[in-house]
């Protein structure tokens, strides 16, 4: 699996600005028990925004600006996102917002009603083998090849950091300074990630296809792996 696969800036500015106005429409039919801090491309908020909407939560997002992260000067000790707030309470990452999510007795009542006519609880959705080794796949291994792959180049940060350009509480100057310096820092890191996992790939390439052959085959992850 070569890292120039993944490169798709462009539908991933597409899909995002989607997503936005969907979650502007969403967000104007009804108040939103959750607020969502976050960075539109960042892949743990939208793993986050994914359980979200698998448990039927409504929820407003806040852009958060990259460079000043002003939306959050409120969150002292914790500086990054996603962070959620309901009512009084406030989670800080996306494990920590999922557990806070699960925990919520409307969301458990939605889901044991989603789920009925099958095998599915609440106890297995939040605890077993396969979701803990999928969730820490998605943590260690998926997020860390997203930015590497999308911010290749500069051509393709900067392409990526097009979604800025959408963000209505953002300013002209806000937007034009986030896409330019966010996306050299972001090619920047991403090129110090991708010459980390360079001597890495093959070997979680070969893991990773094994493990999608078990699932897909068996129904089930390898646990030799």
């Amino acid at each position: 699996m070569m890292l120039s696969s993944f490169r798709q800036p462009r539908s991933l500015v597409r899909t995002v600005k989607s997503s936005l106005r969907a979650l502007s429409t969403a967000a104007s039919e009804g108040d939103s028990i959750v607020q969502l801090y976050q960075y539109a491309i960042c892949p743990f908020c939208n793993k986050t925004k994914a359980v979200l909407d698998y448990a039927n939560v409504r929820y407003d997002t806040v852009e958060v600006n990259p460079l000043t992260k002003a939306e959050i000067k409120w969150s002292k000790d914790y500086r990054k996102v996603p962070i959620a707030t309901y009512n009084d309470q406030v989670w800080k990452g996306s494990d920590v917002i999922t557990e806070g999510i699960l925990s919520l007795d409307d969301v458990q009542r939605n889901l044991t009603e989603k789920w009925q006519g099958t095998d599915m609880t609440m106890d297995d959705f939040r605890d077993n083998a396969k979701d803990e080794f999928w969730v820490s796949f998605t943590n260690d291994k998926l997020a860390s090849l997203l930015y590497p792959n999308i911010c290749a180049n500069y051509a393709d940060s900067y392409a990526a950091f097009g979604y800025v350009q959408h963000v209505k509480s953002f300013s002209w100057f806000q937007k034009q300074s986030i896409r330019a310096i966010g996306a050299l820092a972001m090619y920047m890191a991403a090129s110090k990630v991708k010459s980390t996992l360079k001597n890495k790939e093959e070997e979680e390439t070969k893991r990773f296809r094994v493990v999608l052959f078990v699932d897909n085959h068996f129904g089930r992850f390898p646990l030799f792996i």
